[in-house]
């Protein structure tokens, strides 16, 4: 029987209290056929990524209980960090890994929103190759439409969840997401690399074949220094090794570093090897 594995890395709009990020991953942990590969915790940003995976059915069920356990513990209307979120349980995508396309994950995504919705009255977009609207396909352009009171979600109504908010749920090939800290506290500097390295403004090419792509955004000050938030795709060019590249030559002498964002695969750290 061949094997099949998928992976989903939901962000969770908390990073100060760890109580709350381990009590999410042990329900997670809970489900048979599952297994947290990785968490992480930013406390401006005020967000954590836990990254798991295992079979289909077992990866579904844990996100499930993942989402059921945030939407108890995370007050959204308690919230505040430099990171956009619309819900306690903010953006969840599912990724093929070995013996699963694409499109099963976007069907499992589908059928996920669909319980979230029906079980925990929580509004659910579907995002990436789950979106059934067009403009849904990126995230960023989700965000927006959530901020508009007469948007209707995939599954639910206009009303959101009073305390969880609504949920992003998708399906996407692997991100690797990586900050690169300046070592200058101007904003601006941080802006002007982003211009520069970002696909929409005509940096490094998006790739029309995949949901991959590379975007890193400034945000606010932290720890004295600008960090650039970059995501970036892997399997098709640009690579995600390409992103971070870029951004760091283009800051130059001025970077520092950071980890990334959550659990990468082998492929783009293969890939770095011809870079540095």
């Amino acid at each position: 029987m061949a094997v099949k594995v998928i992976e989903c890395v939901p962000n969770f709009s908390e990073g100060r209290n760890e109580a709350t990020v381990i009590a999410i991953a042990q329900e997670i942990g809970a489900v048979a056929g599952v297994k947290v590969l990785h968490r992480t915790m930013d406390t401006d940003h005020h967000r954590s990524v836990i990254t798991f995976a295992g079979t289909p059915d077992g990866v579904a069920e844990a996100a499930f209980r993942a989402i059921k356990k945030a939407a108890a513990l995370i007050d959204l209307r308690e919230h505040e960090g430099v990171h956009p979120r619309v819900g306690s349980a903010d953006v969840v995508p599912f990724v093929p890994i070995e013996g699963v396309t694409l499109e099963e994950c976007a069907r499992i995504a589908a059928e996920t929103g669909k319980r979230i919705w029906e079980e925990l009255g929580i509004p659910v977009y579907l995002y990436e190759a789950a979106a059934r609207i067009p403009d849904r396909k990126r995230l960023e352009n989700v965000r927006r439409e959530v901020r508009n009171p007469d948007a209707i979600p995939d599954f639910g109504d206009r009303s959101r969840h009073p305390s969880a908010g609504v949920t992003v749920v998708g399906a996407r090939n692997v991100l690797v997401a990586y900050n690169i800290n300046l070592k200058t506290a101007d904003v601006e500097v941080a802006r002007n690399i982003a211009r520069t390295v970002r696909a929409s403004s005509g940096g490094l090419p998006r790739s029309p074949r995949s949901s991959s792509r590379s975007s890193p955004t400034p945000w606010r000050l932290r720890g004295g220094g600008a960090p650039l938030s970059c995501g970036a795709g892997c399997g098709r060019p640009p690579s995600s090794m390409s992103c971070i590249g870029a951004g760091s030559r283009e800051a130059g002498p001025g970077a520092g570093g950071a980890p990334p964002g959550a659990w990468p695969s082998r492929r783009p750290m293969r890939e770095s090897r011809s870079m540095y």
